[in-house]
Order: C-alpha cells, then sequence, then structure tokens
C-alpha cells in the first residue's frame, strides 16, 4: 500500500480540517492540557483584519473547544525568519476578537497554537517540543495566562526516535514524518486499538486519488523541496552571513527577492535550462550555477 505524505498542503487540511474526530485525537495527544478536548467547533481559517489595508491571516485549522478554548493548528514545511511574530499575531488576533460588547475580559478563552516544522527551527538545542508561554522576567512561576504555543521540529523527533513507541503521541509523529513506519512497527490487532490513527492512515492510502491530485501533491512537496536547497546552497557560500544582516536591518523585500531568485534558478535547472543560459539570465558566475545544479544533484 502506497502512502502520501501528509504533510503536503492538501492532504494535512484534509485529514485535520475535515475531520473532527482526528483533529481531538491529535491535540489531545500532542498537548499537555488540564481537561481534554471533548468536542469542537470548527472557525474560519480565514483571520479578517479590522482595517481594511491590514494584513489577511490564514491558517491551516482553527476551532474551539466546549471549554470555550480556541486551537490553532498549522503545518510549516519551512522556518520562517519571522514565524514566531506571526504566531503571536494569529494568536493575538484570536483572543482579541471573542468578547462582543456586554462580555467581560474573563470570559476569554486560552488560545494555543501548534505548529509543525518540517525543518530545523530551534538551532543549537537537541529538543524537538517547544512550549512557549507568558512569565515574569523574574519570578518564572508567575505566569500571564492566555496564550500558549507549542513548536514541534518533526525533523529532529525523526532524527532522535526509534519508532517503536506505541504511545499516541509518537504514533502522530510518526505518521506525520513516514507514515509507513506504523505499518511495519504495529500488527493489524495492535494498530486496530487507535482508530483515530487507522481513518487517518486510511487518507493518505495513494488508492483514494488521481493520478492528477497525487501529481499536484507531489509537485507542491518538490517545490518545498527546491526552496530548502536553496537556502542550503545560500548558506553554504556564506550568503547567509549577509541574510542575517539584512535581517538586522529589517530590509524584507530585498531577502524575499532574493529566495524567489533562488528558487527560480533551481526551477529552471530542474525544466532544462542550459547552465550558460541561466548564468546569462539571472547574472551570476557559471560556476556559482554549476554549484547550485551539483547540490540539486546530490540532494536527489
Amino acid at each position: 500500500m502506497k502512502l502520501l505524505d501528509p504533510k503536503s498542503d492538501f492532504l494535512f487540511k484534509r485529514l485535520f480540517a475535515d475531520n473532527p474526530t482526528l483533529l481531538i485525537d491529535l491535540l489531545n495527544a500532542i498537548l499537555p492540557l488540564e481537561d481534554p478536548i471533548t468536542e469542537i467547533e470548527y472557525l474560519p481559517a480565514e483571520l479578517v483584519p479590522y482595517e481594511r489595508n491590514s494584513k489577511l491571516s490564514i491558517v491551516d485549522v482553527r476551532c474551539s473547544d466546549a471549554f470555550g478554548r480556541h486551537f490553532i493548528v498549522e503545518m510549516q514545511m519551512a522556518f520562517q525568519p519571522f514565524l514566531h511574530k506571526r504566531m503571536l499575531y494569529n494568536a493575538s488576533k484570536v483572543l482579541s476578537r471573542q468578547l462582543s460588547q456586554t462580555q467581560q475580559y474573563d470570559e476569554i478563552g486560552n488560545v494555543y497554537t501548534l505548529c509543525f516544522i518540517d525543518q530545523v527551527a530551534e538551532k543549537g538545542i537537541d529538543e524537538w517540543f517547544h512550549h512557549y508561554v507568558i512569565k515574569h522576567k523574574k519570578y518564572e512561576e508567575r505566569q500571564m495566562l492566555g496564550m500558549e504555543w507549542f513548536f514541534i521540529e518533526l525533523g529532529k523527533w525523526k532524527k532522535n526516535f526509534n519508532f517503536k513507541n506505541p504511545e499516541r503521541k509518537s504514533l502522530w509523529l510518526t505518521f506525520l514524518t513516514q507514515p509507513s513506519k506504523i505499518l511495519e512497527m504495529m500488527t493489524p490487532a495492535e494498530l486496530a486499538e487507535f482508530n483515530e490513527i487507522r481513518e487517518a492512515l486510511d487518507i493518505v492510502n495513494a488508492s483514494q486519488y488521481t493520478e492528477a491530485q497525487i501529481n499536484g501533491m507531489e509537485k507542491y512537496l518538490d517545490e518545498v523541496r527546491s526552496y530548502h536547497s536553496g537556502i542550503a546552497y545560500a548558506k553554504n557560500e556564506g550568503i547567509q552571513e549577509g541574510v542575517e544582516i539584512g535581517m538586522e536591518k529589517g530590509i524584507k523585500k530585498g531577502l524575499e527577492e532574493a529566495y524567489a531568485n533562488m528558487v527560480n534558478i533551481i526551477i529552471d535547472i530542474k525544466n532544462g535550462l542550459s547552465l550558460d543560459n541561466l548564468a546569462s539570465k539571472y547574472n551570476i558566475d557559471y560556476q556559482a550555477i554549476l554549484k547550485i545544479s551539483n547540490s540539486i544533484k546530490v540532494g536527489l
């Protein structure tokens, strides 16, 4: 049985934006909640701004539960320099829009953000599970309640885990990284005890989709991998130092253009454009284009 990658945008939303039982099981397995979620109500994924010219935010999944708690769930294939600020922005939006004019502040429900990242986000540490809260700087036991953020680095988890733990959290993370491993590590009788995991495996079964749908999902993932290859090349060539300086100075537009340029180069290489034409098209030294081409071949 061929299983598709559940991290693709289409499948992730089909899994958790259309199946409340799967989303409930995932959240209860991953989040350290005092009271488990028993039922949810899906909410619009679009966080419409108050001002006409303000930024519209769209999340993968948003819902609330019977306790009045709100949950944002996102899958990020690539770590972005401003991801943390975007998570702060989205959670603040959800928090601020809960009250009507007749309600009191104590009626605001907590907001929990769960973000899966398929790339290293927290450099220099081995931990893959990151729980952020708002605390007193001096007295860390004192906390401002209302918003909490959870970041899971799937690459780190996959690297440090042996895929033999049948605990529900481990099964969900195994499913998100290598779903076929579940079929290797569990017998049908053992898997029968986890209805939600079995249903999730059925949803990512390639036989459920047309060839065109599968090609579309694979194209999406290929474009993301091309983005990663471009960033890896930039780091190897020392361009990352310039990127960091640019971020410090706030030259966001220039960075976005640099990333887009790198992705376009990689796409052109994969489409068969000659290296000579690429060097001329992007005004880049031929040897630099050759290095990018070789790094892609190694990555494949």
